[in-house]
């Protein structure tokens, strides 16, 4: 398996570790007061953003050819970075 074919699967497993984590997110603004529901629901909208901003990237990634993915790598590894410290900081509040 090629380096870039290890990564992707790598950030795919990532990014679907983390879409079933907002949808727990998601269940547990449900159950919130509707003070606590609203800022959980803020806060999911923007991690489900910066998600979005990182499936993109990956998508970006997985079409560009063996050459072109290392100049993409820095992109998505900064994305991924930005993702990760939004999760784990909601995970702290949730």
């Amino acid at each position: 398996m090629s380096m870039k074919k290890a990564y992707e699967h790598e950030l795919k497993a990532r990014l679907l570790e983390y879409e079933a984590e907002i949808e727990r997110f998601k269940a547990k603004a449900e159950k919130a007061g509707d003070d606590m529901r609203q800022r959980y629901q803020a806060e999911i909208a923007d991690l489900e953003e910066r998600r979005q901003r990182m499936s993109a990237k990956f998508d970006e990634m997985r079409d560009a050819g063996e050459g072109a993915w290392d100049d993409l790598k820095v992109g998505i590894d900064a994305a991924w970075e930005d993702l990760s410290r939004a999760m784990k900081s909601a995970a702290g509040r949730f």
